[in-house]
């Protein structure tokens, strides 16, 4: 895409002059005609369909990130198979103006506003690793804030534009790199951009690159951090020391050199070497896995060559390779143990509940049905009985005693049920047994079904045709319960109290 003044860009973008020149493309200045407002563009280099997909899932990260210290990215857009992005315009330009300028209180300022957008970046889920903090991406808001861009493309996009423009060029990106990214097992951390960020602020505070612009590799040969001059304070020296640090788990993190700027600007003055316990690196939280993530997060690009590298002595952090070019904008760590072992304690006790529940309503379900068996009804109606008031009792006793000196039949011993109500012929039935009539006989034994019926049919006719038939019924009975009492256990057994023996004449 050819690039000049006057070019309408996306129909109402009008591009005015370039302000900026990387070896990912250009950076102009453009007015949007709808808006009526100055806003800047970065044009990147073209790219294939991979790219502009990887590209576009990364913008919208980027475009969630809210931060007074960061750049905001409002639109993304497609040129020519070019991709953009609009972003507000900083007419003071980057931090690099001012490098070697700055009196010390500026550079504290400084220092408080970049580790805070740093410390935001670094606190997201899961984080993100700026990967080129430098003078240049640091730029000067118009109020007075210091704000950093370039935050929403991660390194394996920029390696793809390089390419594709057939350049791989890194001037002014290598003195930024800590010396974790030359080791045997190159890797971007957290604690990278904390090393980027010493660099800029020795760069910011004497307008000179550190080492002659060839980044952490010197350390790995010994190189020492030079001590800043007499005009700054110890303070501020020490700080760069640290951030710079050769090992990754002795650097502060963002937020420690956040905290210990906003000291210093109000005045809590603490020499560095007294708060070696808060700007200690602390080890980043455990994350989830990357194949978790993945999983629930299917827009966010994949990344590839991801491994985990020591970060001191019985700690390890996350960390992204880059021996291939491929690495990310995210960190993935190992799996955390503790939050498994708590899951698996959880998932235990949940068995465990269910499993006490499902035997408590087997029990229920099995009482019931054992209560509802004829045997246990039988049971149940002698314990009814036996539970009755005593005057209850005693009533039924006195009505038996009236009811036994009202009958005067032969002797014979058969079993009656003396609930049922007391036999009282009429004066005719008695009439007509006395006379000896078979057919009120055969008509009250056909009317026979339970014991209190062939009880009255005895008392009626105690020399009737059926007499033989109706004992026989009633002692069937009696067999029936001795059979059901006898099964139970010795000490539950019990005579029925409704069956008695009577005698008739």
């Amino acid at each position: 895409m050819q690039l000049t003044e006057g070019t309408i860009v996306a129909k109402h973008y009008c591009l005015l002059r370039p302000i900026g020149q990387g070896s990912f493309g250009e950076v102009w200045l453009a007015h949007n005609d709808l808006a009526d407002i100055d806003v800047a563009i970065k044009f990147y280099g073209a790219l294939d369909s991979q790219g502009l997909e990887d590209l576009r899932n990364e913008f919208k990260i980027a475009f969630q990130l809210n931060h007074p210290n960061l750049l905001s990215v409002s639109h993304f857009d497609v040129e020519d198979n070019c991709p953009f992005l609009v972003m507000p315009y900083c007419p003071n330009g980057s931090v690099r103006r001012r490098a070697g300028k700055m009196e010390e209180h500026e550079i504290w300022e400084f220092i408080r506003d970049v580790a805070s957008g740093l410390a935001f970046l670094h606190s997201q889920y899961p984080p993100i690793v700026h990967q080129d903090i430098k003078p240049d991406n640091i730029l000067m808001a118009a109020d007075g804030r210091y704000v950093i861009s370039d935050f929403g493309i991660s390194r394996s996009i920029q390696t793809r534009m390089s390419r594709t423009a057939n350049s791989f060029s890194s001037s002014g990106t290598i003195a930024y790199m800590g010396p974790e990214r030359f080791s045997e097992e190159p890797r971007t951390v957290l604690a990278s951009d904390v090393w980027a960020l010493g660099m800029t602020i020795y760069e910011v505070a004497t307008g000179d690159v550190l080492w002659g612009g060839m980044g952490g590799c010197v350390q790995l040969n010994g190189a020492r951090i030079p001590i800043l001059s007499g005009q700054f304070s110890q303070e501020l020296s020490e700080l760069v020391k640290a951030c710079l640090d050769l090992e990754t788990r002795n650097r502060p993190t963002a937020k420690d050199v956040q905290e210990y700027a906003s000291d210093m600007l109000e005045g809590n003055i603490t020499s560095l070497t007294h708060r070696q316990q808060s700007l200690a690196y602390t080890p980043t939280p455990a994350y989830i896995p990357r194949q978790e993530w993945e999983e629930t997060n299917a827009q966010t690009p994949s990344h590839n060559n991801f491994n985990t590298n020591n970060y001191g002595t019985g700690q390890s952090k996350p960390s992204i390779s880059t021996t291939t070019g491929n690495s990310s904008l995210f960190q993935f760590p190992k799996i955390n143990t503790e939050r498994i072992a708590i899951g698996a304690i959880i998932a235990l006790a949940c068995i465990v509940i269910g499993a006490g529940i499902y035997v408590f309503i087997d029990l229920n379900s099995n009482n019931i049905a054992e209560k509802t068996s004829p045997e246990n009804t039988v049971l149940m109606e002698q314990q009814n009985q036996q539970s009755t008031a005593p005057e209850k009792q005693e009533k039924k006793q006195t009505d038996k005693q009236e009811r036994q000196k009202k009958k005067n039949a032969t002797p014979a011993s058969v079993i009656i049920y003396t609930d049922a109500p007391a036999a009282k012929a009429t004066k005719k039935s008695k009439q007509k047994a006395a006379t000896g009539s078979t057919l009120e006989d055969d008509l009250l034994f056909s009317k026979c079904k339970t014991v209190a019926d062939y009880n009255l049919y005895l008392s009626e006719y105690p020399n009737g045709r059926h007499r033989a038939q109706a004992k026989a019924a009633i002692q069937e009975v009696q067999q029936q319960y001795d059979r059901i009492n006898n099964s139970l256990p010795s000490g539950s057994r019990r005579p029925h109290k409704s069956l008695r023996t009577q005698t008739y004449q």
